[in-house]
């Protein structure tokens, strides 16, 4: 095991207005906080689900953000401070909090929002964000509201204008351009019912918001030298793959059939491996069940690198992580939905708790079918550095603090 690096091993250079965080030496942890377009609802009848865009442009900001996503569909911004789930969100105390909520508090075209109900709806934001600050959030960030069917684009653009005032307010508050009129709400291309973006739509998104967010993580040290640096300290599992075959074969229909290729490409620790996959039914491509003892509640992340080709392919690409033993295990999805990493890395990071009474850990990487019925989809995922790290040990060992809780 290495020893513990100084906080000046890796460089800091960069400015910006994250600039603040480079001194943690570790990916931020990113919560999105919203309604359905967060949630990544919306989804065409008998189609795997979109995903939230979130996850998919931390995906593509190599190994720099952790994103955890909170989407609660028809939910407006005056009415999310009533809920009693209203700071789950805080769970793993968030570095960046991604403020969504608007969409749902809009008038119809050709309506206007009373003086009153703008002041209640600005009040109910800055609440939100103060909050966040106030629990040790170090920025809050606000990307435009996109343009949806069926709402007033006037007012829209007003509310969009107001978020863009914020960091005139408090630095901590951060502006995102670049959502309004991102696409036409009424093009099939990009959404099926004029809200909810559909697999382009997403992509679109999530794209924008990571050429945007990237450049300003310039001294964020990505989780890739965190790896290298701990060795094997809080490594729980880990393949490069080396040998064939690699996925197993599952769901109903018609078995899916692939190919599968080993390759070792240059900058990776060990090879990556290669799958088309092709016809009906899912694909798992990696599956791990890890026996933990004495792990109940702890913290864990699974890190896995990835090229996609999937987008109009007619495959989705999901991970998921979840503690097996106990009713409460539920799974949760790193990413649901097409991706399209043009050829690049993405690389995929998600934090999970362990269960009170867990037996495993458990991780899964899923090729599914985009349509639910029988059809002949293809696509091709390239897979390397599948890790899964008791994320406390893991930082110990680097001398660097998750701030978990």
């Amino acid at each position: 095991m290495l020893g513990a690096p100084s906080l000046s091993v890796w460089p800091r250079q960069g400015s910006g207005v994250f600039a603040p965080l480079f001194v943690l030496g570790r990916p931020l942890k990113i919560a999105g906080l919203g309604d359905s377009i967060m949630a990544g609802d919306g989804e065409p009848s008998g189609q795997s689900r979109v995903g939230s865009w979130l996850p998919k442009a931390a995906f593509l900001t190599g190994g720099r953000l952790i994103p955890r996503v909170y989407g609660y569909g028809g939910m407006t911004a005056v009415n999310h401070g009533a809920q009693g789930y209203k700071n789950d969100y805080l769970q793993t105390r968030p570095d960046l909090v991604v403020y969504h909520y608007g969409h749902n508090d809009m008038p119809a075209v050709g309506g206007a929002l009373t003086p009153s109900q703008r002041t209640a709806l600005r009040n109910a934001v800055m609440a939100t964000a103060n909050e966040a600050l106030a629990s040790g959030v170090r920025f809050v960030v606000f990307p435009q509201l996109l343009q949806t069917a069926g709402k007033d684009a006037a007012e829209i653009q007003l509310h969009n204008a107001w978020l863009a005032s914020l960091p005139s307010v408090d630095r901590r508050l951060v502006f995102m351009p670049g959502f309004e009129g991102l696409y036409d709400p009424a093009s099939p291309a990009f959404t099926g019912d004029g809200v909810h973006p559909n697999q382009v739509g997403s992509n679109l998104i999530a794209q924008k918001f990571a050429n945007w967010i990237s450049p300003l993580l310039s001294g964020v040290v990505p989780f890739r030298k965190l790896v290298t640096s701990a060795g094997a300290a809080g490594k729980l599992y880990s393949v490069e793959p080396a040998a064939l075959p690699f996925v197993t074969v599952v769901g109903g229909g018609y078995p899916a059939s692939f190919t599968e290729q080993l390759v070792t490409p240059s900058g990776l620790d060990g090879a990556s491996v290669r799958i088309q996959a092709s016809g009906d039914g899912t694909l798992i491509v990696a599956w791990k069940g890890v026996p933990v003892a004495s792990f109940a509640n702890k913290w864990f992340l699974f890190s896995l690198r990835v090229k996609a080709s999937l987008l109009g392919s007619g495959r989705c690409f999901e991970a998921v992580t979840y503690s097996a033993g106990s009713p409460d295990g539920g799974n949760v999805a790193f990413c649901e939905g097409q991706l399209e990493t043009n050829g690049q890395w993405g690389h995929a990071l998600l934090l999970s708790r362990a269960t009170p009474t867990v037996s495993q850990l458990v991780l899964q990487v899923f090729s599914r079918e985009l349509v639910g019925a029988d059809t002949n989809a293809s696509g091709t995922m390239e897979l390397a550095e599948l890790y899964l790290h008791d994320i406390a040990a893991m930082g110990a060992a680097n001398g660097v603090d998750w701030n978990l809780p």
